[in-house]
Order: C-alpha cells, then structure tokens, then sequence
C-alpha cells in the first residue's frame, strides 16, 4: 500500500477510534518490545474479557497530531500536549482500572546498561557470586564486601550501588550482568487518562471507594471542628452540639438529686450510681 494511503487510513482509523471511545490513557512506550505489545493487544481485545476491553494505537506523533486538528470535536485537541516522545493511545469504554492491570501485567525484566537511569534503588544481595577469586579485585573497585567460600567470591553485606536518578556506569552494568540481576522492567506506562474532554493524572486510578469514603469522613470532621471553634452550627456539626447538650443535661441530673428525666434514669441504671 502506498504511503499516502497508509496515512489516510491511519488517520480515518485514530478519527474513529476518538469518536467511538470516551476513554483514552495516554502512555508511554520506552524500550517496549513487539510481543509485549502483541500481548496486551491480545488481552484486550479476548472476546472473554467482558470487564477491561480496548484498542492500543501508535503512530508517529505528527500523523497524530494532525489527525486531531482536523477532528470536529473541538474537546478532542486536548489531547496535543501530551503528544511527544515515545506516546500512543489506549481507548476504552470498560473499567480503566482493569485496563491497567491487563497493561502492567505485561512488563519484562531487561538488564542494566551503562548511561542508564534508575528510577529506583538497585541493591546487591548477599551471596555466593559464582565467579573465580581472580575476579576480587573488581568488587573491591566497587567497594563491595566479599570473602572466598568453597573456591568462589561471596558478597559478605547487602550493598546499594544505585541511587534513584543516577546513571549507571561501566563497572556497575558489567557487575549486575555477571551476577545475572535485571534491575530494570520495561512496559508501556500509564500517563494521562483523556475523558469526554477532561485530562487527569494516571494517580486518580488509584482512587478507591474506601479511599474517597475515607477523605469524606475527614472533610466532614474539619468542618463539624471549624463550626464549633467559630461558635457557627451547621450540617456536619449539629449532631454533636446536640450529643454535648444531652450530655450536659445527663451530668446535672445526675449532680442534682432533685432533678432527672428519664434517659438520665436510664443511664444513671447503666453506670450502677
């Protein structure tokens, strides 16, 4: 198929795919291979999966870009921003929380090469190395603690040898591929979410219905507090102005022997006076 038809197809596909889908995660694909893809797409598309169904679209970024432009949905040109680097789409209408799951199951351990950034600790374990006593000199350039045991090199102390941030050197690539540790996982990463012309961080799928209960509780608490310190009853603070008061009214009864009422008796039964 020529070029300029590969495009257009292209173009009517992602035109397509923005107007039939309300859901859209924004990801980024750095270092990941064809069958991961294969994989995800595979996935997502099981015509068993009845809760995280999607499509994945790449492309390149200008194709991409001017393919939004042109889109009659004015909401849609949102998206242009975060069209850089190394990005394409997942579009979905089902649960995106599930959507993610099925993408970062999807991830394969890759060793450490040298200029490589961490984005975590890479640590050492202690043990036998499996290499000869000739090779001491080389953990000792790396200031990593070793004896001789049963002819080899063992790592005597769990050691960090990366920090998050920095980039790995020579020696420390060559020393994680001796000891056959893959510090480094790659698979397409979840950046953005897109909804009905709205753009959230990928935090918000971390959201839970216990969490938002939670924040309620706590919001609600602030403001019953806020309303007592101000002398100022609202909703969230009147149940407990109203508790305080029976409260107060159950203490002078139970002070004055000549005056009750019958929750008090009640009460006053319950305590034994």
């Amino acid at each position: 198929m020529p070029t300029r038809a590969r495009k257009e197809e292209y173009a009517a596909k992602l035109t397509q795919l923005l107007t039939d889908y309300k859901n859209i995660m924004i990801v980024g694909a750095d270092n990941v291979g064809s069958k991961q893809f294969q994989d995800i797409r595979a996935e997502l598309r099981a015509p068993d999966n009845k809760i995280a169904q999607g499509v994945v679209l790449m492309g390149k970024n200008t194709l991409i870009r001017r393919t939004i432009n042109m889109h009659p949905d004015e909401r849609v040109k949102k998206l242009l921003p975060y069209v850089k680097l190394n990005m394409g789409f997942i579009f979905s209408n089902a649960d995106l929380s599930a959507v993610r799951d099925i993408v970062y199951k999807h991830v394969k351990g890759a060793p450490a090469k040298s200029g490589a950034i961490a984005d975590k600790i890479i640590t050492i374990p202690p043990g036998p190395t499996g290499q000869p006593p000739d090779k001491t000199a080389f953990f000792q350039a790396l200031q990593i603690p070793t004896k001789i045991n049963r002819g080899q090199i063992e790592i005597t102390n769990e050691v960090d040898i990366i920090q998050p941030g920095e980039k790995v050197g020579p020696s420390q690539a060559a020393l994680l591929q001796m000891l056959d540790i893959k510090p480094f996982t790659y698979g397409l990463k979840v950046l953005n979410l897109y909804q009905s012309g709205d753009i959230f961080s990928s935090a918000v799928l971390d959201i839970t219905s216990e969490s938002i209960a939670t924040a309620f509780c706590k919001a609600t608490r602030n403001v019953a507090a806020l309303g007592f310190v101000c002398q100022q009853p609202n909703q969230a603070s009147i149940a407990h102005s109203i508790l305080k008061g029976f409260q107060d009214l159950v203490s002078i009864a139970m002070a004055c022997p000549d005056y009750s009422f019958k929750e008090a008796d009640t009460i006053e039964g319950m305590i034994g006076k």
